[in-house]
This record gives C-alpha cells, structure tokens and sequence, in this order.
C-alpha cells in the first residue's frame, strides 16, 4: 500500500514500533491524568479510612484478620504484584518485563485495609506503585 492509510505504529518517517511525537504526547498526557485521578482517589480513600479508625477504635482487633485477607488477595490476583517497588524499578532500568497492572488496585487495597486496621504503611511507596502500575498498563500510542 502506498504512504496513505496503512499505518502500523510507523512515524512519519517510517520506523516502525515507533509512534508519532503528537501521539506520544497524547499517551504521556492521559497517563498522567489517569495516574493523578488515581493517586486523589487513593488519599481520599486513606483519608476515609484514617476517619473510620479513629471513630471505632475496636477495629485495631481485625488487623491481622485484614493482613490475611490482603495476602490472600495478592496471591489471588497476581503474585509478582507482591514484590512491590523493586519489581517496579527493575521494570524501569532494564524495562525486559513491566509491572503488573494489578499492581495498582493491589498496592492501594491492601494500604487501605491496613490504615482501616490501625496499621501502618507508608504511602510513598504506594503512591510509587499506583503510578508505576498505572502507567505499565497504558499502551503507548
């Protein structure tokens, strides 16, 4: 076929498996969008779920209830999700395997049920995960 209609992830200069700057652009900025819609909904979440606690302190007993229930999940879901920020950060260096999408929804339940327990888990490393999760799952255009 001649230059009009046939793309396949060529740009204009006909590489292929590479995307058009406007495209990649466009993929970069619905990433991000997505990855920062995601991150409020996660600290409106914690914020919740800090205000459940703090108002039924008899929650602090289901702790370990709850710390068995998001083990349970992250091995129904997907087990590499489980290891976390270094699995992520070998996505990035050597980018051979992305993270897991489940990744995300994981990382952000399992905080939130600790948090809902009165355990502590940091929210770096969470927000680290939502977004690197969140972003492994995008197709660049």
């Amino acid at each position: 076929m001649s230059g009009m209609g046939a793309s396949r992830g060529n740009d204009a200069a006909g590489e292929p498996g590479t995307a058009a700057p406007g495209r990649l652009g466009a993929a970069w900025l619905l990433t991000a969008a997505g990855g920062g819609v995601a991150g409020a909904w996660f600290l409106a979440g914690l914020d919740l779920v800090t205000g459940l606690q703090r108002r039924h302190p008899w929650l602090l007993g289901l702790l370990p209830v709850l710390g068995i229930l998001g083990a349970w999940w992250y091995r129904r879901a997907d087990p590499r999700a489980a290891a976390g920020t270094p699995l992520l950060l070998r996505g990035a260096r050597l980018a051979d395997e992305p993270p897991p999408f489940a990744m995300a929804p994981l990382i952000v339940g399992t905080t939130l049920l600790t948090h809902l327990g009165g355990g502590s888990a940091g929210r770096e490393g969470t927000a680290l995960q939502l977004g690197g999760g969140w972003a492994a799952s995008r197709p660049m255009m």
